[in-house]
């Protein structure tokens, strides 16, 4: 069930849920430069993919007595909107550690996914940068009793195989619909949760396109695990993560994130290639 705030304040994006946290995708059309691509729209759910699989993850530490979940976002991250709209149906806490808005003009502000967060209830901490978010979520988690520190993009093993599970249905009624697979799924690449997900349940002969919008580089330890990888290939985004999409899509798409896959599908994209964008 998704809140009634998130409702109000996009009514005219949310997917109609009745009742179901993850509701069925929707699936779209594009016209990219070698026919047509297809898109899943998940800008549509109030917390983006995210939102598929994050309450039963918070419900398995609700059970280990956790209630006050900490969390170290990038400035324009949709995860914290996705945790602070969990948490607040569960009630309970949603503490986050985020770098102020990177976006010119804006700098030392909060960016408005931070805001959207804050509205749902959560506790915003603005600081300097990734790292000392990382290090100030770090710290609490540490000293606050019934506090535990959820990973950049949830990349932990439960939340991937709560995500997998969504996935995984998801996927019976793509194929349902649309009745072929790809040829290939093109993904951003930030934490890596996705790609993990996307590799360990979609059919392997699938080919993966991952577009690492640089929240790490390729060579950091984070993404290791998916170089000379021969069913992923990797494609760089020219833009630092802090600037915008170059070349924005035609639909709405986090313009330093999800927007950054736009210059590849565009010129490279097959004839029935699938984009799963993954929030606004």
């Amino acid at each position: 069930m998704i809140s009634p705030s998130i409702i109000e304040n996009l009514p005219s994006r949310v997917y109609p849920t009745n009742g179901n946290e993850s509701p069925d995708v929707v699936v779209e059309s594009l016209r990219v430069d070698r026919g047509t691509l297809r898109v899943v729209r998940d800008d549509r759910l109030a917390g983006g993919t995210k939102q598929r699989a994050i309450l039963p993850y918070l419900r398995d530490l609700i059970a280990e007595g956790f209630d006050d979940y900490v969390y170290a976002s990038p400035f324009c991250g949709y995860a914290q909107v996705a945790l602070a709209s969990a948490c607040s149906l569960l009630g309970v806490r949603a503490t986050i550690y985020c770098e102020g808005d990177q976006t010119a003009g804006r700098k030392g502000l909060f960016h408005p996914f931070s805001e959207r967060a804050r509205s749902l209830g959560a506790q915003i901490i603005r600081v300097e940068n990734l790292e000392e978010a990382t290090r100030e979520a770090h710290l609490y988690a540490r000293e606050k009793r019934g506090a535990i520190e959820l990973p950049l993009g949830f990349d932990s093993e439960s939340f991937r195989e709560h995500l997998g599970r969504e996935v995984t249905k998801q996927w019976a009624g793509i194929l349902d619909a649309e009745k072929t697979n790809p040829r290939a799924i093109w993904l951003p690449l930030g934490s890596g949760t996705l790609a993990s997900v996307f590799s360990r349940v979609v059919p392997k002969e699938i080919q993966l396109h991952c577009v690492n919008v640089r929240i790490f580089s390729l060579e950091s330890p984070k993404l290791a695990r998916f170089v000379g990888d021969p069913r992923i290939i990797l494609h760089d985004a020219p833009e630092l993560f802090s600037e915008p999409a170059r070349l924005p899509p035609e639909i709405p798409s986090n313009i330093h994130y999800d927007a950054k896959l736009w210059q590849f599908l565009k010129q490279h994209a097959e004839d029935g290639d699938l984009w799963w964008n993954v929030g606004p």
